[in-house]
């Protein structure tokens, strides 16, 4: 019987028999796109394909949990006798690439459960995890190497195997290992590591975990009991390597950003930046530039931490660059929480911009920059008509924004320079965030 699913998508079966797991039997189980079994609820997520996610999910069975899309090629079907039933994801690539990936698993009426796998199956698979858990993090866990595994079985808590291309941070694991030894306190975790593990094009990164904002341009949400915490946790942040950042935390070192307002680009992540605004009948994304989550080069953001620029109009009509990451603006303090609709002044975007080699929105923000075009002025009532007005209302922050600063060590002992490093930017912190928010939020990265 061939399923008919698509790219992160979920079809509840009949097995045909009851099928006994971690001490429950089941009579249905549902088949996700992602290369796994789940039981009781279906998992149709876009997050990562990690460990943390099979662990902490529903009771699972994964042959191959990836993201997978078989909406551009392949099948996936089932085939169900009195005894067992068979899933095989036959032939489907990863998302946005053109692999072909094939592979089956096996349930069996007495609890035995098979993995197989063809030689069609991609080397190249950007992040996965292999094995089946209780669900909810239930009766820790086991590493398995599956290749050389035989008959494995037993125990009540999970059998894993995780793998990616590359190195890289499993955001939840650290999470979920910092609450075993913290208290559920914190807002946020700002995370520094010992070497590099942010691949490509990016930098550091910003991972919102709970929302619970309306009137962002983000959709709510609250994946905190995957992280370990019962709802306080908002936001995860990758800095990276600490060796990145120089000792001198206000030098500029990457374009126009310096050690602490890569950090402040990054924390606003955690509200910013989403805004779209009502022009004429229609919702415009034109104030967004790079991937339509910081602010377009070509707004006058008064140098906002998100990106865009300070702009100044010129006296022949034309406009030019004089700041970048310089504050958060008064839009970003609004979107932030920390103002009212009614202090945030109108500003202006430049539309069809001309005069200069490159008219990216999304590139990078730079000083001294001419360019022409039209002018748009932009008000805070475009905007809430676009995304709605923000609830809560904003208002100067009654209470810090409590962070930890957690510094993971790879592979070897923490370096005590390091540590050093990691504890200046955390001592520096407060009081520039309050400075550049001028004075209407606190942060808290008091370790508990």
């Amino acid at each position: 019987m061939r399923l008919s699913l698509g790219d992160d998508a979920s079809q509840l079966v009949s097995l045909g028999f009851t099928f006994p797991f971690y001490g429950k039997t089941y009579s249905q189980v549902f088949v996700n796109s992602d290369g796994n079994l789940t039981f009781g609820q279906k998992d149709d997520a876009s997050t990562a394909r990690n460990l943390g996610r099979l662990v902490n999910g529903p009771p699972r069975v994964a042959p191959l949990l990836a993201d997978f899309n078989d909406e551009v090629g392949g099948a996936i079907s089932m085939l169900s006798l009195p005894d067992h039933a068979t899933v095989t994801w036959r032939a489907v690539p990863q998302f946005d690439h053109t692999d072909k990936n094939t592979f089956q698993v096996t349930l069996w009426a007495d609890g035995r459960v098979d993995f197989v796998y063809d030689q069609e199956l991609s080397s190249g698979i950007e992040e996965g995890t292999t094995g089946i858990a209780p669900g909810s993090a239930q009766g820790g866990l086991t590493a398995v190497d599956f290749s050389t595994a035989a008959g494995v079985g037993g125990g009540t808590g999970a059998l894993t195997e995780s793998f990616r291309r590359e190195d890289g941070l499993d955001t939840v694991a650290v999470a979920r290992k910092f609450y075993a030894s913290h208290p559920d306190l914190y807002q946020q975790l700002v995370i520094y590591t010992s070497r590099r593990l942010v691949s490509g094009n990016t930098f550091s990164y910003e991972q919102t975990v709970t929302n619970a904002d309306a009137g962002i341009g983000a959709g709510l949400q609250n994946l905190s009991a995957d992280y370990g915490s019962a709802g306080r946790l908002e936001s995860f942040v990758t800095m990276d390597a600490i060796s990145k950042y120089p000792d001198d935390l206000n030098r500029r070192f990457l374009g126009e950003n310096s050690a602490l307002t890569v950090l402040a680009h990054e924390v606003g992540h955690r509200w910013l930046v989403n805004a779209l605004f009502r022009d004429g009948a229609a919702n415009s994304h034109e104030l967004l530039g790079r991937d339509e989550v910081h602010w377009s080069f070509f707004a006058d953001t008064d140098g906002s931490y998100l990106e865009g620029n300070d702009i100044a109009p010129q006296s022949d009509g034309g406009f030019r660059t004089s700041g970048a990451s310089l504050r958060y603006s008064a839009m970003d303090q609004y979107l932030m929480g920390m103002r009212e609709a009614g202090e945030v002044p109108s500003f202006f975007f430049v539309r069809d911009p001309s005069g200069t080699s490159d008219t990216d929105p999304g590139r990078e923000p730079r000083t001294g920059v001419t360019f022409g075009g039209t002018r748009k002025d932009v008000s805070i009532g475009d905007v809430v008509s676009a995304i709605g007005a923000r609830r809560p209302a904003g208002a100067p922050w009654a209470a810090p924004f409590r962070q930890a600063f957690v510094y993971v060590s790879v592979g070897g002992p923490p370096d005590a320079a390091a540590i050093d490093k990691v504890e200046r930017i955390r001592a520096a912190w407060p009081a520039f965030f309050n400075q550049y928010v001028e004075g209407r939020g606190r942060v808290d990265p008091t370790l508990n």
